[in-house]
């Protein structure tokens, strides 16, 4: 999820093309709890973030491909 680390994702909702979840990470030593809403189209997923805690507070964008 962040420059190679893995974590797990909870409270996945998928309906239709519409996804949203939600993740608790420990990034040096900071606790962030991050809300996830996108779309999903082919082999993307992209959307925006809002993240509680740490310097990565704050409205992101974000967006995931899938590697073959």
């Amino acid at each position: 999820i962040y420059r190679g680390s893995e974590t797990a994702i909870s409270d996945i909702k998928l309906k239709g093309d519409k996804i949203n979840f939600f993740i608790r990470l420990n990034i040096r030593g900071q606790r962030i709890e991050a809300y996830f809403k996108g779309q999903v189209k082919d082999n993307v997923m992209s959307g925006s973030l809002q993240a509680e805690g740490g310097s990565l507070e704050g409205s992101h964008e974000w967006k995931a491909v899938r590697s073959r």
